[in-house]
């Protein structure tokens, strides 16, 4: 599929370097949420553009971090990306990327995507660096009637992250989606849209060891210190495997200024399984997340002006499955309970002014201010963080094309201010491994931060229709009191 769309290229000819004011500048980036369903991703772009381009990041974190992330790493990679008007009635999509490196320092987890499975991961206390790889392919198509749009995505990503020493993990991840829409012209002035999918995730867990000495300890972890004393220690294979749905509504302007509205429900159930004990499906994480955004773009002349309001709510609850005395290493569930409970609540408050002068040049502000709050419980031994945090920044461009050229300088800033935390572990020894593992990761959530990140991105036409670009980004954080973290990202590429 992806190679048709490549050959597409050429239907558009729009010039190259016109194409950055619909796909680089701040406003174009203010509203993207509305298109998230395939439907009413027909109206995202006028013009085509594909994307071809290599990569390579780094990143060091220095004094406290989130152990099960590690403390940096270098990563290389590869992205095409297409977006095609084939015509007035049809639109097409694509994007293929690879992605290798490696992660350093990893710790209390031997699981991939901490982030989608915390708290049940697999941990120890040797950890180290990390080999990872991953492919990652997605493609969509829209078509439009007289009053409707529809439209079928879909995408599928695979990794494989592995260790060369004890604790050796390897693991293997699938993760596939795929999501259908519609929308309708609900009078002259404005688009519903109405959108719908499926996710579908499995991963393989596996450590080996090789040392003659004996294998390292292994905690089934259930969230805030605790661990599944009965199946930790030598359990080595995990399988999980999840199950998702999503539906989502879109209101947005048939064309230019105008209401943006999003919501959107999602859930994911993930099963965590022993593979050697006949698969037993020993805990269940419930991750169900409800978001939204409401805005209103303006544009006059040049002057380019929008607000936007978003909120997410998420709510991950764990339950872990009870068995009876195992028989020829058969276990019959009795029952289960639910002692974790992790829920966050987001909202994010930004304004966007600018100005543009006949896509010569351009300057935008956006100014933007966000609270969030943290709650997780573990109800059996009275365990509780929680964290609130208000944070203040404002992001800026300048766009600037010169003859054949064009470049895009941006730069941000912003201040994270942490009250009214808790740390409360009842019955956990704070200084043991998994005390001082939790305290750490407390002060790390907690800390005040610093942010401020940099980018400069040139690019110049080569040909008719063609160009070459690049783009480097740089971020640093202050974190008080706790170190901070580095991340410098260098790409280059071509469009056409």
């Amino acid at each position: 599929m992806f190679p048709v769309l490549l050959w597409g290229a050429g239907k558009d000819s729009i010039q190259v370097l016109s194409r950055p004011e619909q796909y680089l500048y701040a406003p174009e980036k203010f509203f993207t949420a509305v298109y998230n369903n395939p439907a009413t991703h027909f109206f995202a772009h006028e013009s085509s553009l594909t994307r071809l381009s290599i990569y390579s990041t780094y990143n060091k974190k220095n004094g406290t971090y989130l152990l099960q992330e590690g403390n940096g790493g270098q990563l290389f990679g590869a992205d095409v990306s297409s977006w095609l008007n084939l015509s007035g009635k049809t639109k097409v999509w694509g994007n293929a990327s690879y992605i290798t490196g490696k992660k350093r320092q990893i710790k209390w987890n031997e699981t991939s995507d901490f982030e989608l499975l915390y708290p049940y991961v697999m941990a120890d206390t040797i950890g180290g660096d990390q080999q990872t790889e991953q492919y990652r392919f997605s493609g969509g198509y829209s078509g439009k009637g007289r009053l409707f749009t529809w439209g079928l995505q879909a995408a599928y990503r695979s990794k494989i992250e592995y260790r060369d020493r004890d604790p050796r993990p390897k693991n293997v991840v699938s993760d596939f989606n795929i999501e259908a829409g519609g929308s309708v012209h609900t009078g002259p002035l404005y688009i519903l849209g109405v959108a719908g999918g499926i996710r579908i995730y499995n991963q393989d867990n596996v450590l080996d060891f090789y040392s003659p000495n004996g294998n390292v300890y292994i905690h089934t972890m259930t969230g805030l210190g605790t661990t599944y004393s009965r199946f930790t220690g030598d359990k080595t294979d995990v399988l999980y495997k999840g199950f998702g749905y999503q539906a989502g509504l879109q209101w947005l302007p048939v064309k230019g200024n105008g209401w943006r509205l999003t919501a959107q429900y999602d859930r994911l159930d993930i099963d965590r399984h022993l593979k050697s004990h006949n698969n037993l499906a020993l805990t269940r994480l419930n991750d169900s997340r409800i978001k939204g955004s409401i805005g209103y773009r303006y544009y006059n002349g040049y002057h380019r002006s929008a607000v936007k309001a978003t909120g997410l709510y998420m709510h991950r609850k764990g339950i872990e499955n009870l068995f009876g005395n195992g028989t020829g290493n058969i276990y019959d569930q009795i029952g289960s309970r639910s002692p974790y409970l992790d829920k966050h609540i987001h909202f994010r408050f930004e304004g966007l002014y600018g100005q543009s002068y006949s896509n010569r040049f351009s300057w935008f502000l956006q100014p933007y201010a966000a609270i969030h709050q943290m709650n997780t419980t573990y109800s059996e031994n009275q365990r509780q963080i929680k964290i609130n945090r208000i944070t203040y920044g404002v992001n800026a461009e300048i766009d600037k094309q010169y003859r054949k050229s064009f470049f895009q300088a941006s730069f941000g800033t912003s201040y994270t201010q942490t009250g009214n935390s808790l740390l409360s572990l009842t019955g956990l020894d704070m200084q043991s491994t998994m005390g001082q593992m939790m305290q750490n990761n407390y002060d790390w959530l907690q800390a005040n931060k610093i942010q401020t990140h940099t980018g400069i991105h040139w690019e110049t036409e080569i040909k008719e229709n063609w160009s070459i670009y690049a783009e480097t980004n740089y971020k640093y954080i202050h974190y008080r009191n706790e170190g901070n973290y580095q991340h410098v990202e260098i790409t280059c590429g071509v469009c056409f």
